[in-house]
C-alpha cells in the first residue's frame, strides 16, 4: 500500500533540491560518473546504455543521470519517494498527488515562486537557475527531482 511507502520529509526536499543545483555547473561538460562523484552517490551496478544509476543514499528509488549524445552528464533524476507497484495502483496515483503538492507547497515556501509550471498527467513546477532548470515533476511511475541546461554549449566554452 501506497502509505507504507518511504517519502521524503520537507526539509528533506530541500536539502536535496539544493544539493541537487550544485552539480549544475558540470551538466554537459563531465561525465556522469563526475555528478555522480560530486553528489557522494555511490554508482550501482545497473547497465544502461543510456544513464548511470546511484544510491542517492536517501531510502528512496535509485538517482539517475542520463547521458546526452557525447557521453557528458545530461539530466540529474532523483526520486522523492520509493518505487511504487508498475502499473501503479489508484492508492498509488492518490499517493503520487499528495507527495507532488506536498512537495510542492514546501519548494515554494523555501525557493520562492516557481517560474514555469504546466498541467496535465505529469505536471510540473520549474525553478530557473541561470543556464539550468531544476523540476519538481509527477510522472507515471513517481514523483522525482530533474535538473538539466536550458541552452546549448555549443560555442559556450
Amino acid at each position: 500500500m501506497a502509505t507504507d511507502v518511504r517519502t521524503l520529509s520537507g526539509d528533506e526536499i530541500v536539502a536535496l533540491a539544493r544539493k541537487i543545483l550544485t552539480v549544475a555547473p558540470l551538466l554537459r561538460k563531465v561525465q556522469p560518473e563526475r555528478v555522480l562523484q560530486e553528489l557522494g552517490y555511490p554508482q550501482l551496478d545497473i547497465p544502461s546504455p543510456y544513464s548511470r544509476f546511484a544510491d542517492a543514499g536517501l531510502g528512496v528509488s535509485p538517482a539517475s543521470v542520463a547521458l546526452a549524445d557525447d557521453g557528458s552528464a545530461e539530466t540529474v533524476a532523483v526520486p522523492i519517494h520509493a518505487e511504487l507497484s508498475r502499473p501503479p495502483s489508484d492508492d498509488d496515483l492518490d499517493f503520487m498527488q499528495d507527495v507532488f503538492a506536498m512537495a510542492g507547497r514546501t519548494l515554494i515556501a523555501h525557493l520562492g515562486e516557481p517560474g514555469g509550471l504546466s498541467g496535465g498527467s505529469s505536471p510540473a513546477l520549474k525553478w530557473y537557475y541561470g543556464e539550468s532548470v531544476l523540476t519538481l515533476m509527477r510522472g507515471g511511475l513517481g514523483v522525482a527531482f530533474y535538473l538539466w541546461r536550458t541552452i546549448d554549449l555549443e560555442g559556450d566554452e
